[in-house]
């Protein structure tokens, strides 16, 4: 389950042109801009993807 929701996760930043590096419990969210933002937790808090949308 925890898998299914990392690639449904990915593919959501991925169909947003964002690269998602993970970095033990954070992660690192890319633009092609090249602005870099950092969220701690997403998978304990899949709310902020919704309110990044």
């Amino acid at each position: 389950e925890d898998q299914r929701y990392a690639e449904r996760r990915d593919a959501w930043f991925r169909t947003r042109g964002w690269i998602v590096v993970h970095l033990s419990e954070r992660y690192v969210l890319e633009n092609t801009n090249g602005a870099i933002v950092l969220i701690q937790r997403l998978l304990a808090d899949p709310s902020i993807a919704e309110e990044l949308e």
